[in-house]
């Protein structure tokens, strides 16, 4: 990514629909600008790592780049998508499944993912109460959850 920032960012200008919403645009720049700044702390880190000179002079350059073109990227929200950014953020139905098509390869209506949605929960639900079931015959779900040993964190 470092190295292919320029046209990743080339792709998000020319991919970014017409009105954004306004709510968006001061978080996008902002996230553009520290990501580009968070990448020179970590050059500066690695330095102390073990890393080449000629390797840590690439990545120095690199991340230099990707600060001014984060920058940019930034500044092109501001100046260019703001003015016209609208105040909608809800996607409604008629966007919501123009999303699903395009963005999600997905030629199903809201309602169709919906009921989708809806029967894996059912399904999940069902094998839940099985498994608690299982574990502990005579209890409802909620019992059994509650009577089950803590488990450590991941």
């Amino acid at each position: 990514m470092l190295g292919g920032r320029a046209s990743l960012l080339e792709a998000a200008r020319a991919g970014l629909d017409p009105v954004i919403p306004r709510a968006l645009l001061p978080a996008g720049a902002e996230r553009a600008r520290s990501l580009a700044s968070s990448l020179e702390g970590a050059v500066a880190a690695a330095g102390g790592m073990g890393v080449d000179a000629a390797t840590r002079e690439w990545f120095t350059t690199a991340a230099g780049e990707n600060r001014l073109l984060g920058g940019d990227f930034a500044a092109w929200l501001e100046a260019e998508r703001l003015p016209g950014a609208g105040d909608a953020v809800a996607l409604g139905r008629g966007g919501l499944e123009e999303w699903l098509r395009r963005g999600e390869a997905l030629g199903r209506s809201a309602e169709e993912v919906a009921a989708s949605g809806a029967a894996r929960l059912e399904e999940d639900a069902e094998a839940l109460a099985a498994g608690c079931g299982r574990a502990c015959p005579g209890l409802d779900t909620a019992a059994a959850w509650r009577r089950a040993p803590p488990r450590p964190a991941c």
